[in-house]
């Protein structure tokens, strides 16, 4: 007999809940949360090359703009 978790539906968690921040690729100014696979399949580098690890260390955390929250809200308010 299998042994079951108190509630049938309890999902377990991955890796606890990691949350990846959002990153700004330094060569096409892409935002990603994974920039070692948009490195591979958009660049197509492969993992170890100078390129690859240079363009890894360049990559910058992705903050949003409020101008571009306006500028959301303004094509939203438009289209309705």
């Amino acid at each position: 007999m299998r042994a079951m978790h108190p509630q049938e539906d309890w999902v377990k968690p991955l890796k606890e809940d990691r949350v990846r921040p959002q990153m700004k690729c330094a060569q096409c100014g892409a935002v990603t949360t994974r920039m070692d696979l948009h490195l591979k399949k958009q660049h197509k580098l492969a993992s170890g090359t100078e390129e690859y690890t240079t363009l890894m260390g360049k990559a910058t955390p992705y903050v949003r703009e409020p101008e571009e929250d306006e500028d959301l809200e303004r094509v939203l308010r438009e289209y309705r």
